[in-house]
């Protein structure tokens, strides 16, 4: 994901950078790829809008039962990442397990540690760092985390929005600058 930002944030500089140039130079063949690549950039970011929207029904659908199978793994003694992340989710949005706490009933390490739930899963640690249901938070982590994307996906979508308008200008401009410019590129 860093390289993937890094990458984006490259592509926007150059792409940036044509702008500039061409419209100081009046370059009819800097401001063309600048055109260019901000139909691409504007193509690309509707293809990712056109995605999210089709993979809504896959959010509500896949995603919590893919979660709830790797719940079954979740290893009390040696964590991995997943452990890490879902950790960090239970403390963070006060909540334990997907739909529940009752989604550790069919874990091994719950079996095996006495129905213990992992800490994360209590605001509090009773007898020997040990959370047991009753202490646990109650709320899956699933409907809080959607309740939360909920809320903010307008603002998300006016962002959006906004800075697809603000490109629009921006290619309009460029275009304007273009067809007032001469034939020929002339370097000094």
């Amino acid at each position: 994901v860093g390289y993937v930002l890094i990458g984006v944030g490259a592509l926007v500089f150059i792409v940036g950078l044509l702008g500039c140039c061409g419209s100081v130079r009046e370059s009819r063949l800097l401001l063309g790829l600048y055109v260019f690549f901000i139909i691409l950039v504007m193509g690309g970011e509707l293809v990712v809008a056109m995605y999210t929207v089709l993979l809504g029904d896959e959010w509500d659908t896949k995603l919590p039962s893919t979660l709830k199978r790797r719940l079954q793994t979740y290893n009390y003694s040696t964590p991995h990442q997943f452990e890490f992340d879902l950790d960090t989710v239970h403390k963070q949005f006060v909540c334990c397990g997907i739909e529940g706490p009752s989604d550790f009933y069919t874990n091994n390490d719950y079996k095996l540690y006495g129905n213990h739930l992992p800490s994360s899963c209590c605001n509090r640690l009773l007898l020997n760092g040990v959370c047991i249901e009753a202490d646990s938070y109650r709320l899956g982590c699933f409907q809080i985390i959607n309740e939360y994307v909920q809320f903010y996906s307008k603002l998300i979508v006016a962002i959006g929005i906004g800075i697809a308008v603000f490109e629009l200008i921006a290619l309009l401009m460029a275009v304007c600058v273009c067809r007032n410019t001469k034939d020929e590129d002339e370097f000094d």
